[in-house]
Parts: structure tokens; C-alpha cells; sequence
């Protein structure tokens, strides 16, 4: 993608200006001793000294990845990890995970076929859910395919996994600040400030943090509030050896949510499960088929539609209410040792150490075929009714949670 492009051209002992070129009904390689085009700003990267553990070009890595840089990421103003993931190819968003809690992923993808999460940080295995806020983000990586070998099987399945490198300081004072607003009670602001701490400027100090509350588009006033601060130094001992240490601290508040209502099972699974209880009841096989079989096995003949939006669900109604709260706390602390050996060779000496906790609720709500219920019922009459297709039921569940979770990598390249 590019922001401007500007055309000079030689003619003669001169430069004339792309307008001028225009004028001219013919231009010929004759005309032209020279061609410049500047302005071009790269939103997807073509190297990384991540994905291969080796500063390496596209082109020299075996390995599939989507690099895409914060220039993007400001750009389409985005705010999650989620939107700036769909600019990969290949990959979506699942939403399979569940909300606020640290050992599932937090935001969930399906790359290739397989469940995958951003659990990678600067190539370091964390196993933990980071924050999905961008504030902190210079790029994300996608990486497609099998990468245990690289990465650890922990983080890693046969779809890939998702690598968030995070900001660091430079070498001048800089700074920034975002506020946004949008539907449902969305605020958001951000800020981003970077100086030199010392004249040498080798000692370089990066503030990011941010706070953000959403409402929901239920009726039960739900909502979700966090907090992300993420300072980063950068000290460089000499010419040859620095250290980067970066750390990252999240709060969020979950309020009066959970994970929407679903077809969370197949007809098939129900007539499975009603089989294996007809047979707890001491009914011989013969009769638990004459029972079961009648039932159909696909989705329109049971619930009378196979789109959702005619299953008659109202989409601003909630069946939680705000008493269901879930919190979620996680720091995070990484740190580099760069040592430059020759001019060809360099070591990294990495090391992250993570922990996180989460105290709240995990709700499932689950429609439930018309068939199950008036079959039962007859069952209790002593004959089977099938009743009409439909889905008039709902199951709903609510397990507390409390989890807590720790973990740390070394790591040498």
C-alpha cells in the first residue's frame, strides 16, 4: 500500500515535473533518463528475526507467515488483536474461546482447518492469554503451518500460531495520544510516549497504556472494562551489547456476558446420547431403535430452518444477568540481551516469565430441539411423541472458575 507517489523525470540537462510530462501526447524511453517514486511506506512486513529464529527475508524462510506492521494497524483504526488478525490471509476468527479466561487463548483462530491462539510474544512461548489490545503491538505475525519444532508443541497446533512483537524505544522524544468513541458505550484512549533518559542517549525509556470500556447490544446493561500499561527500556552497555526489557500489566473487568446462544450441539449428538439412556433404562435394542430411528438427523428437518435468523431469537435479549462478573489479571515481564559478535554473527539471549489469574464465570446456552422434550414427556406416557420441528427450549449453565497461571521461557539464539 502506498500513501504518495511522486514522478520526476530528466529531460536534457534538466528535471521536469510529472505535470509537465502529462502535457506531452507521447513520452518514449528517449525522454526519460530517470524515474523516482518516493513516499511508498510497506504495511506487511518482508523480514523477521522471529518466525525462522533468524533475521530472515521472505524469500529465504521455508515457513508461510503474514507480517502485519502498526502502519496498518493505524491506518484501518483498529483496536483488538482480532481486527488486525483478519487482514491475514487464510485465517478467522472462531470466537470459540471463552471471554477473560488465561489458559483458553482469549481470542480464538482457525488457521488451516485448527484451533490456534496468540500465545507467542517475540518468539517466546508464554501459554498464557495476552492482551488484546493493540497499544502495545508493533506487529503481528501469522505463521501457518506445523511450528513445534520452533515454538513448542504447548503453543503451537498444525494450523500455526500468532507471534505479537511488541514496541520498543528509540532514539528521540516522541509521542502520541488516541481517544475513540463508538456504539454501545465504546471509549477508548491510548497513549504512547518515548524519550532518551540520558545526553548519550543510550539508556531509552517507551510508556504505552490504555483504557478502554464497551457496553453490549443486550438489554441486561453488560459490559467490559481494561486497563493495559506497558513500559519498555532499552540500555545499551556499548557498541556491541544492550539489553531490552519490556513489561506489561492488564486488568479487565467482564460483565453480564457469556458466549451467546448457540446450536452447541448436532441432531445426531442428541439421538446418541438419547440412545445410550433409553439403554441406562433397561430398554432392549430393538426397542430403543424403534424409538430412535424415527428421529431425522439434519439440521432443517429438526429445527425447521437452517438459518439462524429464523429460528425467532431476539438479538438484544440476554438471559444473564450482571450479576455474572469475571476478572482477569496478567503481568508479564521480557528481557533481551543482544550481544553483537562479529559482523556476520550476534547472539540473543531471551527470557519472558508470565502469570496470570482469573476469577469469574463461564456460561453455555445451548438451544434445544422440540423433539427432545415431548419425547421424554411421552416416553413418560407411554408413547413416544416427536412434537413439531422446532427449537422452544433452552438449556443454560454457569460454572465458576478460578484459575491462576505461570510460566517462563529461555531461550538462546
Amino acid at each position: 500500500m502506498q500513501k504518495s507517489i511522486i514522478l520526476m523525470a530528466a529531460l536534457g540537462a534538466g528535471l521536469i515535473s510529472a505535470q509537465e510530462i502529462r502535457k506531452k501526447d507521447t513520452i518514449t524511453t528517449a525522454d526519460l533518463d530517470e524515474v523516482i517514486i518516493t513516499g511508498v511506506e510497506r504495511v506487511t512486513t518482508h523480514t523477521s528475526d522471529y518466525v525462522g529464529k533468524l533475521p530472515l527475508k521472505n524469500l529465504e524462510n521455508a515457513q508461510v507467515y503474514t507480517g502485519i506492521t502498526n502502519a496498518l494497524i493505524q491506518q484501518q483504526k483498529l483496536y483488538s488483536t482480532r481486527e488486525v488478525v483478519r487482514n491475514a490471509p487464510g485465517i478467522n476468527y472462531s470466537g470459540g474461546n471463552f471471554i477473560g479466561f488465561i489458559d483458553f487463548g482469549g481470542t480464538g483462530f482457525i488457521s488451516r482447518g485448527f484451533d490456534t491462539q496468540i500465545r507467542a510474544l517475540n518468539g517466546l512461548a508464554t501459554n498464557l492469554s495476552l492482551s488484546q489490545d493493540i497499544q502495545n503491538v508493533k506487529k503481528i505475525e501469522v505463521i501457518k503451518g506445523p511450528s513445534a519444532t520452533l515454538f513448542g508443541s504447548i503453543i503451537s497446533s498444525y494450523g500455526g500460531l500468532i507471534n505479537r512483537v511488541t514496541k520498543k524505544p528509540f532514539k528521540r522524544v516522541a509521542g502520541s495520544a488516541d481517544l475513540s468513541g463508538g456504539t454501545f458505550g465504546y471509549q477508548r484512549i491510548g497513549i504512547d510516549v518515548n524519550t532518551p533518559l540520558n545526553e548519550e542517549k543510550t539508556f531509552l525509556a517507551r510508556w504505552n497504556g490504555s483504557l478502554q470500556n464497551q457496553g453490549v447490544s443486550k438489554d441486561n446493561g453488560g459490559y467490559t472494562r481494561s486497563f493495559l500499561f506497558a513500559p519498555s527500556f532499552t540500555y545499551e552497555l556499548s557498541d556491541r551489547l544492550s539489553i531490552d526489557l519490556i513489561a506489561e500489566v492488564n486488568k479487565e473487568k467482564i460483565v453480564g456476558q457469556g458466549q451467546g446462544v448457540g446450536l452447541g450441539w448436532s441432531p445426531s449428538f442428541y439421538v446418541e446420547r438419547l440412545r445410550g439412556f433409553l439403554a441406562s433404562q433397561g430398554l432392549d435394542e430393538a426397542t430403543v431403535d424403534a424409538i430412535v430411528d424415527p428421529i431425522p438427523l439434519n439440521i432443517k428437518d429438526v429445527y425447521g430452518t437452517d438459518q439462524v435468523d429464523k429460528l425467532g431469537l431476539d438479538t438484544k435479549r440476554s438471559f444473564i444477568d450482571k450479576s455474572f462478573e469475571t476478572n482477569m489479571e496478567s503481568f508479564l515481564i521480557n528481557a533481551d540481551l543482544n550481544y553483537k559478535i562479529s559482523d556476520k554473527w550476534s547472539s540473543r539471549s531471551s527470557a519472558v516469565f508470565a502469570s496470570g489469574t482469573t476469577d469469574g464465570y463461564l456460561i453455555r446456552l445451548d438451544l434445544i430441539p422440540n423433539f427432545i422434550p415431548a419425547l421424554l414427556q411421552g416416553l413418560a406416557q407411554g408413547k413416544p411423541a416427536y412434537g413439531t420441528p422446532g427449537a422452544d427450549y433452552m438449556s443454560r449453565s454457569a460454572r465458576k472458575q478460578e484459575i491462576s497461571l505461570n510460566t517462563q521461557q529461555l531461550q538462546q539464539n
